[in-house]
């Protein structure tokens, strides 16, 4: 008897294994945002950069350089703000911090990815600006308004003189 229970319990983990999937999709949409030289079309790196979503206390980045953003989206609205600056040390006594913030208007569209995985909240941009002393002159152009889950992926780019 006991060999038997032994038999039925190797054959349960077997199936049941079988059964057990993990979900190998991103599982987040996220924003991609890239900054561009007007003049060259260069990218403009961002000395010491951070940025936060306005009602959140957590830095989604803090000091980095980079020229690229990946910032995500409320999926319960239809407004996503940002507040951000970056800093520029001319030397080891002087810096100045320049404060901007981003406002992007998208619509959430929720999408089943599959019955392992779930659902995942797409997104279309509608608009993205940028208020702030800095950004005056820059211009937004949405290359890509479809914010899916695809990682890494840049939907608006934004040229500064």
């Amino acid at each position: 008897m006991r060999k038997h229970i032994t038999y039925i319990s190797v054959l349960a983990c077997i199936v049941l294994s079988g059964c057990v999937s993990d979900c190998y999709v991103a599982q987040k949409a996220l924003m991609g945002m890239v900054f561009y030289n007007k003049a060259d079309n260069s990218e403009r790196i961002f000395p010491l950069l951070a940025v936060k979503g306005v009602g959140s206390d957590s830095l989604l980045y803090n000091g980095a350089s980079s020229s690229r953003l990946f910032l995500p989206l409320k999926a319960n609205a239809d407004t996503t703000r940002f507040e951000c600056s970056y800093t520029d040390v001319i030397d080891s006594v002087t810096s100045y911090t320049y404060p901007f913030t981003i406002t992007v208007a998208h619509t959430p569209m929720p999408q089943l990815i599959s019955e392992e995985c779930g659902c995942v909240m797409f997104q279309t941009l509608n608009e993205v600006s940028f208020q702030g002393d800095v950004s005056a002159t820059w211009e937004t152009v949405i290359y890509n308004p479809e914010v899916t889950n695809v990682e890494e992926d840049i939907h608006v780019q934004i040229y500064i003189p």
